[in-house]
């Protein structure tokens, strides 16, 4: 019975992380629009972040060389880094 009790505590404690993190992630899955400023003035580009498999990639559209796929999502409390 303590060893189950024991292994129950253990799993817990390894999951919270990845559930605090889905938590987390949620608020930034979705449909955004940049604004970026250039030398022609501000440029609006679509960004949409999305959830596969617990993993978060993001699609950064337009720009002279096409789309920009990303892989590299992490967040980090309500900060969320592109690279």
């Amino acid at each position: 019975m303590i060893r189950r009790s024991l292994l129950v505590l253990l799993c817990a404690v390894m999951l919270a992380p990845a559930v605090a993190w889905a938590q987390d992630a949620k608020a930034f899955v979705g449909d955004w629009v940049l604004t970026i400023e250039g030398r022609r003035g501000p440029q609006e580009r679509p960004l949409t972040i999305k959830d596969a498999g617990g993993k978060l990639s993001a699609t950064l559209v337009g720009g002279r060389g096409g789309d920009v796929n990303i892989t590299d999502v992490t967040v980090k409390g309500n900060e969320a880094t592109l690279k």
